[in-house]
């Protein structure tokens, strides 16, 4: 049986420009958060602004892909919309990783590329693996965290922005899904959308917080 795109983030699928209003325009908070923080990641210089301008760019994306899959709807929408996110997450825990096991430019270049296309290459063999490929995706910032956190302390504030959003994002997510307790196809308020605006903000917040810590280690 053929599923509609965002069948299963339960609001309702239209015919119109934006299939699915909340969800789409919330998509856009990714989009916002890396705008927000251009400043932050031209302040640096060297290896750690590559990092931060990647993953500025990665956020943005990611809210385009996932307006598109949402909104317009259109061919390749579902890729885009999987992999920009994904790779936001392969180039935070890689850099991370990459601070903490002291790797050359060039070792974190091919780490990040390799990781990236190993996902690529999943999602496009089999589109149906999104879960299988969030999980690796994961499992990556968790040992990136670890190793992050021998370094040093985290950014205080940001890192508990992060955990809070995320410990908010996650049940909403499972609550929100199609036939969950919180799900009415029908509703301006969408779990999606919240999900959307928490998980930006989750990965934004995460990403100051870990970076002052990559910066120590490329200074010392």
């Amino acid at each position: 049986m053929l599923i509609a795109l965002g069948e299963g983030d339960c609001e309702s699928v239209g015919s119109g420009w934006l299939a699915q209003p909340a969800n789409a325009v919330s998509s856009l908070a990714f989009a916002v958060v890396g705008l927000l923080l251009v400043p932050w990641a031209l302040s640096p210089a060297g290896r750690e602004r590559v990092i931060r301008m990647l993953i500025v760019a990665g956020l943005v994306v990611t809210g385009l892909g996932s307006f598109m899959y949402h909104g317009p709807q259109g061919s390749g929408s579902q890729l885009s919309h999987d992999l920009s996110f994904l790779l936001v997450l392969v180039i935070l825990s890689a850099a991370n990783l990459a601070a903490g096991m002291a790797w050359s430019d060039r070792t974190l270049a091919a780490a990040t590329l390799g990781l990236a296309a190993a996902f690529t290459i999943l999602l496009f063999a089999v589109p149906t693996a999104t879960n299988i490929a969030a999980a690796g995706a994961i499992a990556l910032i968790v040992a990136g965290d670890v190793v992050v956190h021998r370094l040093g302390s985290r950014h205080l504030p940001w890192y508990a922005v992060a955990v809070a959003s995320v410990a908010l994002a996650v049940p909403i997510y499972a609550a929100s899904r199609t036939g969950g307790w919180w799900c009415d196809p029908a509703s301006i308020l969408q779990g999606h959308a919240a999900w959307h605006i928490l998980g930006s903000v989750a990965i934004g917040g995460y990403a100051v917080a870990t970076g002052a810590v990559r910066l120590r280690r490329d200074r010392s």
